[in-house]
């Protein structure tokens, strides 16, 4: 029988094997290790798209934002660490990811699908509240879309319009 515990970053109550004391430690290590500041938070849509060229999107972006010396966190790169390792919640998941936001230099919003994202949603209105800058990339067809037009607001001048990815 898996005894309960109270996650205290969240306050979530969740069944998990028994940790050594040891094994706890090394995993909130790993979490500490991801939750400092980067160059940009990158912001895509995950649900919905094919896992293999969404992780192909993924890596294209960070490849562009690395080369140019910069240093970038995407939650999804670390998606197998939240989920299986810690066994994080989507709602887990996001809220560190929001933590680890606000020490972003910038946001960077990818639209390159038109499927609607809560995530890119949440991370926008953080965003917003912390005053982090924000610059949209987004395919030309897209940039209509009711549910896009406060990325295009927020980005200002910050925004690409792209025909192809």
């Amino acid at each position: 029988i898996s005894p309960i515990f109270f996650t205290l970053s969240t306050g979530v109550l969740r069944k998990s094997p028994i940790l050594s004391f040891q094994t706890y430690n090394n995993m909130q290590k790993e979490l500490q290790q991801l939750n400092i500041e980067y160059d940009v938070f990158l912001s895509y849509q995950f649900s919905g798209i094919e896992p293999v060229l969404r992780d192909a999107n993924i890596n294209k972006m960070i490849q562009i934002f690395e080369s140019a010396g910069k240093k970038v966190f995407c939650a999804n790169v670390h998606g197998h660490l939240f989920k299986e390792v810690h066994k994080m919640s989507y709602d887990e998941i996001l809220e560190f990811a929001l933590s680890v936001e606000e020490k972003c230099k910038e946001i960077r919003f990818f639209i390159i699908y038109p499927i609607e994202s809560g995530g890119m949603k949440a991370e926008l209105e953080h965003a917003k509240k912390h005053n982090i800058p924000g610059k949209l990339v987004i395919l030309n067809e897209l940039q209509y879309l009711d549910w896009v037009q406060p990325f295009l607001k927020y980005c200002g001048e910050g925004v690409e319009i792209i025909n192809e990815f």
